[in-house]
């Protein structure tokens, strides 16, 4: 029989054609229990570029009662020639940050992650090779949030949404017609929400800054890794210049760049700089970010008879975020404004954005005064002054669509026009709204 115990658990141990014997070996090992069989389903299209992902159903025998038990999880690793763009794009990082919320010696910290996370049952990353390997709590069971924002959005196009939805035993609204829930807000709000708990939890804590290098950005903010944020950035200059002579031109029949938003992304990377970039986030707060904060990185549920009553209301609605590939320091308001970017209609946005900033930043500021209760938490916080609402309303704002700059260029080259017009049309609407121009933009967020 194959054991893997002398071996450090690498994606490459687990490949399609692997015997049952050598799964049953390598599961055994991540679990740290005698398994006795494993039954491999792929999700073909998921995982992401780099990565792939299956269902797995392990067998094990309870030695306390001698019975039989069975769990289904999820298996996300990297593909088998991923490694190389993995390692270019730190993608490993989510093997390394799920790794340390499993390991967090921290009770608070683990309620956070608990309402926060899937279960996690082995999560390794390596950031040298690329190579991630994570085992997790299947979520089949849940509804992928971005599905209450309606069809809209590309991410939904070509769904049976209401059949979607109903067979995991919730609505996307109310069957009766007096209940006028509207759902599609109170996931926003409920999303809102858990970032403001998990922002306030991690709020400009040092140990983000210490010991944990595959968090994106944590070396920056210690004035630190300047090669590889200038390359992040020349790939973006170069990218642009590319486009602006291919696709993003205001007479591409097939997908319009309107002048103000070709404007908007000139004048974000003229101001591209190293200083400037420090000036400012050695005067930001900071926290940890996950940094693709949108709906369809976010499952959820809620119990239906809730919202036939007219009852439901955000904390009510359960949601676990994943795809923590890009998680590191940065503005906790600017995961809330690309969130409302993605998948919102600038309609909606517009009837409930001022109400759940109001909430996020109410909740954020509850949490982060909980830290400070005496005896409630030991990690030690930089100071950098009150964090006003009005600071907060800026960084949902620019931070938002400065990140949304960085997101255009990289769509452009991965989304059929179609889907770049939508993205183009949501940023545009979302920053000729909050009155954003060529000179009050900032330059673009990796």
């Amino acid at each position: 029989m194959a054991t893997f115990e002398d071996q450090t658990i690498t994606s490459q141990l687990f490949r399609p054609d692997n015997s049952d014997a050598t799964n049953v070996a390598l599961f055994s090992q991540m679990l740290g229990r005698a398994v006795s069989s494993v039954r491999v389903e792929s999700m073909s299209g998921a995982g992401g570029f780099s990565g792939e992902m299956s269902r797995v159903r392990v067998h094990w025998t309870d030695e306390d009662n001698d019975t039989e038990k069975v769990q289904v999880m999820v298996m996300k690793h990297t593909k088998e020639a991923g490694g190389a763009s993995s390692r270019a794009l730190g993608l490993a990082r989510e093997g390394c940050f799920y790794d340390w919320a499993k390991s967090s010696s921290s009770p608070k910290d683990k309620m956070t992650y608990d309402d926060l996370l899937p279960d996690i049952y082995f999560s390794k990353g390596d950031m040298d090779s690329g190579d991630k390997v994570i085992l997790l709590e299947d979520l089949g069971n849940l509804v992928q949030s971005g599905y209450f924002f309606g069809s809209g959005s590309p991410l939904n196009w070509g769904r049976d949404l209401d059949q979607d939805v109903t067979s995991k035993g919730v609505s996307l609204g109310s069957t009766n017609s007096e209940v006028k829930t509207n759902v599609t807000e109170l996931v926003a709000e409920a999303a809102c929400l858990l970032a403001a708990k998990y922002h306030g939890q991690h709020w400009m804590r040092k140990d983000l800054l210490e010991n944990h290098s595959w968090l994106k950005a944590s070396d920056w903010y210690v004035h630190k890794g300047e090669e590889t944020w200038q390359q992040g950035q020349k790939y973006i200059k170069d990218a642009w210049d590319i486009l602006k002579t291919t696709k993003a031109t205001v007479d591409n029949t097939d997908c319009k760049w309107s002048p103000y938003i070709i404007g908007l992304i000139e004048a974000s990377i003229e101001k591209i700089s190293w200083e400037g970039f420090q000036e400012r986030i050695q005067n930001a707060h900071f926290t940890l970010a996950h940094g693709d904060f949108h709906p369809a990185n976010m499952m959820c549920t809620f119990d239906n008879s809730l919202l036939e009553a007219g009852s439901l209301t955000a904390k009510d609605i359960t949601i676990r975020l994943v795809d923590w590939e890009v998680v590191g320091v940065g503005s906790g308001a600017q995961d809330i404004g690309q969130y409302m970017m993605s998948h919102m209609t600038p309609a909606a946005r517009r009837l409930c954005e001022d109400r759940l900033l109001r909430v996020y930043y109410e909740q954020l500021q509850a949490t982060i005064a909980a830290q400070h209760v005496e005896g409630t938490g030991s990690e030690e916080t930089a100071s950098r002054g009150e964090y006003t609402f009005e600071m907060c309303k800026r960084e949902y704002v620019y931070g938002g669509v400065e990140r949304w700059m960085f997101l255009l260029i990289i769509l452009a080259n991965m989304c059929p026009d179609v889907m770049q017009q939508y993205f183009l049309n949501q940023v545009e609407a979302f920053a000729l709204d909050h009155g954003v121009t060529a000179e009050t933009i900032g330059m673009s967020r990796l």
